[in-house]
């Protein structure tokens, strides 16, 4: 039955007609998001300083927050965090780097004993007293952050910072984004954070695996941005955030996070919530999980591995929702729980829901969520060519051209 509380649409009036998946963070995204600069920051690889070898494959001795805290012999650890975004998305000139801990000596020049910028990025000073130091960024081709030598495995160099100096005072008041950024995104309705929180094939298991907000970078987590870091996002901005549950994330991980989301979102606002992504694309690991779990949970009889996905993506949706409500008893309103869909077979939904029929759990999902791709064979190769000499208009009206018969798709969702 229909839930008074969930918004079946969003008024033109308001301005705010869309809502959008946020890109995933990289050091080589276009999107200028953080003020601190090392958050994009690329998974640390092993180096060697006799050899010139990108990655000589040793792994990288690392503490929870992803900062390295000791080196095999004859290895430096590197980090990219600008590669290739050109200058107006990575404004040049000069940065504040920022630390803790007491690394040993550093000099500017030659080979420091601790840590160092490399490629088109330089350290012209530092100051050990206050661990701060200055660096030029003299352009966005490829510049990164190198670990010589961990001479004081104790109290190794760590919680490093990165900041234009035009943003210093911003950042040090607690401003996390870019005006640039804030600008360019504010006039959405809902920001999905599917791929902000690597949703797809991710190891997060229990609440404390998750990404954290003291990590040294985001992609080198390998877990996504912090649960906090979206919930400051959709605070500053007043947009409804739509958070995707990790596939095989637990009971005390689903409670942990709608407890956060509860008592840090602004009341406000809503959020959606949702149990993985596209469990049914075989691309991804959350596929055959979901088919393992079904036939484990014996949810067929017939050893049916794909209904057997279905019914559990159903079925974990419905549990997840259970957790939430509990969690959000008393603000139940301001949450949307959303099991998501594939477009073009409805088949899935109604089995997936008839089965929770039969066990008595459909309530506990208030909203389904499919997703038509649009525009998609404006990229195939042999459209390329005319595609590449589109005016803006010209694009948009194929795209606009295109709409009805995806969106006849989605009506069939409708009960």
């Amino acid at each position: 039955d229909p839930k008074p509380w969930i918004p079946t649409s969003r008024p033109a009036s308001s301005g705010k007609p869309l809502g959008i998946n946020l890109g995933g963070i990289t050091d080589f995204s276009a999107s200028l998001i953080f003020l601190d600069r090392f958050k994009r920051g690329r998974k640390w690889v092993s180096q060697s300083h006799t050899q010139s070898v990108w990655d000589d494959g040793r792994p990288v001795d690392t503490d929870s927050y992803g900062y390295v805290r000791s080196l095999l012999s004859d290895q430096k650890a590197f980090s990219m965090f600008f590669t290739d975004t050109g200058d107006m998305i990575c404004p040049v000139g000069l940065y504040e780097l920022s630390y803790q801990g007491n690394p040993g000596p550093l000099t500017v020049e030659g080979l420091p004993t601790a840590f160092s910028i490399t490629g088109t990025a330089e350290m012209i000073s530092h100051d050990a007293v206050n661990k701060r130091a200055i660096v030029q960024l003299n352009n966005c081709g490829a510049a990164g952050l190198v670990i010589n030598a961990v001479p004081n495995s104790n109290d190794y160099a760590r919680d490093f910072t990165l900041v234009h100096v035009d943003d210093l005072e911003s950042y040090n008041s607690g401003k996390i984004f870019s005006d640039v950024f804030l600008n360019n995104w504010k006039d959405f309705s809902i920001f999905r954070f599917m791929d902000w929180g690597e949703t797809n094939n991710s190891n997060i298991t229990t609440w404390e695996s998750r990404a954290k907000v003291g990590d040294f970078s985001i992609p080198g987590n390998l877990n996504g941005v912090p649960l906090e870091t979206m919930i400051a996002l959709a605070n500053e901005l007043q947009i409804d955030p739509w958070f995707c549950v990790p596939h095989l994330a637990t009971d005390e991980y689903i409670r942990n996070m709608v407890t956060l989301i509860r008592d840090t979102l602004d009341p406000n606002l809503t959020f959606y919530i949702e149990y993985s992504n596209e469990t049914w694309n075989y691309m991804f690991e959350q596929n055959g999980y979901a088919q393992d779990q079904g036939i484990a949970l014996e949810l067929v009889d017939d050893g049916n591995r794909y209904l057997a996905g279905v019914r559990f993506h159903y079925l974990r949706t419905a549990q997840m929702g259970t957790i939430a409500a509990e969690v959000m008893a008393d603000r139940r309103e301001q949450m949307v729980v959303t099991v998501g869909e594939f477009t073009e077979i409805k088949w899935r939904a109604d089995q997936g829901f008839e089965y929770l029929d039969a066990i008595n759990m459909s309530g506990e999902i208030d909203a389904i969520a499919v997703a038509p791709y649009i525009g998609g064979e404006l990229g195939y190769p042999e459209s390329m060519d005319v595609v590449a000499n589109y005016t803006i208009d010209q694009l948009l009206d194929e795209v606009e051209a295109a709409i009805p018969e995806r969106m006849a798709n989605v009506t069939e969702f409708v009960a």
